[in-house]
């Protein structure tokens, strides 16, 4: 994120035009969309992880993403999107973000959970609690991603890095 930025108009000016044109394009076609995902830090006391968006325009980014998309079809379902909701302190960071977001009558109008477990964990317990404390914040829940790691060990790590996800504790890729 080093390097020379474009102003905080200057992006909220593109953003404008992204939505007006992608989500224009495809009103009344498209029913939900992910307006924001992924911007929760995984760490640390602060709620949104570091980005251009939040660095640029501000922590209201993730509001005007949503106001954005609204005027460009108000009646299309807005959702954020994130993962490791099962992580409680990642999951009380989402409940403070979209209260936050509710309370400024931002059109937040469902969450969306990418659900990466394996055989073992999280238990069904702890997936209801998840469920269950995304339920107060009165929005429909999604989930948009679904997938169980069956491997022996579970998953190693939470990189993109496939390579590097399939290989057994010796650093040999696993079979």
């Amino acid at each position: 994120m080093n390097g020379p930025h474009a102003s905080a108009r200057s992006c909220s000016s593109g953003c404008t035009i992204t939505f007006s044109t992608v989500v224009g394009r495809y009103k009344g076609k498209i029913k939900v969309w992910d307006v924001v995902n992924e911007a929760l830090s995984d760490g640390g006391t602060n709620i949104l992880r570091t980005s251009p968006w939040e660095q640029i325009i501000g922590p209201d980014f993730i509001a005007k993403a949503f106001e954005y998309a609204h005027e460009a079809d108000p009646d299309a379902i807005l959702r954020y999107n994130d993962y490791s909701l099962e992580n409680p302190a990642k999951r009380k960071k989402l409940i403070t973000l979209i209260k936050s977001l509710q309370e400024q009558h931002v059109p937040v109008m469902a969450i969306g959970s990418q659900t990466h477990v394996s055989v073992t964990s999280p238990s069904f317990e702890e997936e209801d609690e998840v469920l269950t404390d995304l339920e107060t914040l009165g929005l429909p829940i999604h989930i948009t991603e679904f997938d169980v790691n069956g491997a022996q060990g579970g998953q190693r790590n939470t990189s993109g890095d496939v390579a590097a996800n399939g290989r057994d504790h010796t650093g040999r890729l696993g079979e």
